[in-house]
């Protein structure tokens, strides 16, 4: 029974976050969610006791998904270099298959609604230190200023194909979604970083 139950929740979360991947979050609906997972509306109500609570599980998983990207990291024995091109790999992977989160989250910054949550957090103990001892390891002649510079450089080149997709500003042959072009685009972040700038 408790298999059960658990896989009843596990397809209700992974439906919830198909939705969010294709439409974003806010147009999620209990009905959506509970037909793309073959229950009815009672067994979501059931496993999460709202649709906000069954959200907010669903970008827990979209968070810890983010977090794991930067595992990579903390390997010692990869070389520098393959080790920042695995995570960016897998970043821009989560970002592009959930972009409505990621405008989301940078609108928040933006405007400065006070928004502290789980990924901030991560981001501040310990994330925002794996990157920089990275790039420090590849570049060890920098000050500084130059590797935060480089991580602003890289990090906001991972967000902005994002934030501007399905804009006329937008490139015609520049899709983030495809793997190719992801991996092209990594190619030059990582190109841009092992410049002498």
């Amino acid at each position: 029974m408790q298999n059960e139950y658990s896989s009843t929740k596990k397809r209700i979360i992974g439906a919830a976050l198909k939705i969010i991947a294709s439409e974003g979050f806010h147009k999620i609906t209990i009905r959506k969610i509970a037909s793309l997972a073959e229950v009815n509306v009672a067994a979501v109500n059931y496993h999460f006791g709202s649709k906000e609570q069954l959200v907010n599980e669903a970008l827990h998983n979209i968070t810890q998904q983010l977090i794991n990207t930067f595992n990579v990291l903390k390997q010692p024995d990869m070389d520098v270099e393959d080790r920042l091109r695995t995570f960016l790999h897998a970043y821009a992977s989560i970002i592009s298959r959930y972009p409505d989160v990621i405008k989301n989250y940078v609108m928040q910054s933006i405007t400065d609604y006070g928004l502290s949550g789980e990924y901030e957090s991560f981001i501040q103990a310990e994330g925002y230190a794996l990157i920089k001892n990275t790039i420090r390891q590849m570049k060890p002649e920098d000050t500084e200023c130059m590797i935060e510079m480089r991580i602003m450089q890289m990090m906001g080149s991972m967000a902005f194909p994002i934030l501007v997709a399905n804009r006329s500003i937008a490139l015609n042959n520049f899709d983030s979604a495809h793997d190719e072009v992801r991996s092209h685009y990594v190619e030059i972040i990582i190109g841009c970083i092992k410049s002498t700038c």
